[in-house]
């Protein structure tokens, strides 16, 4: 990263939640849902898949509780980095699982990643900005 004091990332329109675009590895930019109340980001299945992930024997597996508050059994895969607003940012673990259809994105970004920085929710402009801690 560099030594810039914020990134403003706009949210994607649209969308009623706070959606930005992100890459994960080299993999072209997807809506990702900034949620606060995910403690790991992740991403969908076909992502996963498109990234060359072996979804069937994972480096590792973990549990996600949903929406519906039942517990999962879901893939943990690590696409080395996460591009964001002009960020590169190493990420080692995220897990793989889909969306309910009406969130019309393709992950969620998790406080994995949002707890690194200083985020600031600007829904009167509609983007989400990033500061790095110092």
């Amino acid at each position: 990263m560099t030594g810039r004091d914020a990134y403003r990332i706009p949210f994607v329109p649209g969308h009623s939640m706070a959606v930005v675009m992100a890459a994960f590895a080299a993999e072209v930019t997807r809506p990702l849902l900034v949620d606060t109340g995910a403690l790991i980001t992740t991403m969908s299945v076909a992502t996963a898949q498109r990234l060359g992930h072996d979804l069937e024997h994972p480096a590792k597996w973990g549990h996600l509780v949903g929406i519906d508050g039942r517990p999962r059994r879901v893939p943990i895969v690590n696409p080395g980095r996460l591009a964001l607003g002009g960020m590169i940012i190493p990420v080692s673990e995220v897990a793989v699982a889909d969306l309910p259809g009406g969130f019309r994105a393709d992950g969620l970004l998790g406080l994995d990643v949002l707890r690194r920085f200083r985020v600031t929710f600007e829904f009167d402009t509609r983007h989400l900005v990033v500061r790095p801690v110092a």
